[in-house]
Parts: C-alpha cells; sequence; structure tokens
C-alpha cells in the first residue's frame, strides 16, 4: 500500500525511514520523496500486512501519514496534447493507441505532479 508522506523542513534530512527499515525489518519502497522551503512529502510503498505498524512509526517520528494523493483532470479544459503523458514516468497517464483517447489510471499515479505543472491550460490539479 502506498503512503503518502509530509514532514516539517526540520526533519528533512534526518534518516528517518532507514532508521524505521532497520528497526521494523519491513521492507518500504521509496516512489517519490520532495524537500522544498516548507519542509517535504513523498510517497512510499509499504506491504499490506505491515501498514498499520509503519504508520504509527512514522507518526511517532513527526511525520503527517495521509491517505495517497492524486491528480484530478477537468475534462472541459483538457484538450489532448499529450505534454502530461510525455512527461508521465509511471504511465498512469497515457494516449489509447486505438481509439487516441486520453487516459489516467489513477492507481499508477505517484503524486510526482510533473503533469500538474506541465499543463497550458491548468486543467490538472492536485486532489488535495
Amino acid at each position: 500500500m502506498d503512503l503518502y508522506l509530509t514532514f516539517p523542513l526540520s526533519l528533512a534530512y534526518e534518516p528517518i525511514l532507514a532508521n524505521i527499515i532497520l528497526e521494523s525489518k519491513v521492507p518500504i519502497s521509496f516512489i517519490s520523496i520532495k524537500i522544498h522551503s516548507e519542509g517535504g512529502e513523498g510517497i512510499v510503498s509499504v506491504p499490506d500486512d505491515k501498514v498499520d505498524i509503519i504508520t504509527k512509526m512514522l507518526k511517532e517520528k513527526g511525520l503527517q501519514v495521509l491517505s495517497k494523493r492524486h491528480v484530478v483532470i477537468d475534462n472541459n479544459l483538457c484538450i489532448e496534447c499529450g505534454l502530461c503523458v510525455s512527461l508521465c514516468y509511471v504511465n498512469a497517464l497515457t494516449i489509447d493507441p486505438e481509439t487516441l483517447a486520453f487516459v489516467y489510471v489513477e492507481d499508477r499515479c505517484v503524486y510526482c505532479k510533473l503533469c500538474v505543472d506541465a499543463c497550458p491550460r491548468d486543467a490538472i490539479k492536485t486532489s488535495m
């Protein structure tokens, strides 16, 4: 299961996730981690049967754990130019080769937000 994390800048350079992996012996995959002037955000993937224990450990270390975020596409604004598709490295945004229709697969989205920044029509927004 993917967990969306936010954290203050004071924790951005602490080896919190590495320490949790060592303490719990649970493999955690880093999907996306970004640090900015206010702090950071990221998505990590945790085995489904270990979500509760890892969530508890993350919160104890000062991280906020939220449900997974995703992007929302306004089909009235979207002109299917393909800029977002060209940047989507996880293929959450694609063009169907048969119908040439724009396709968004929410489960693949890792919330990197490259598509949000790329959209010339501001048709892609964040869910939270």
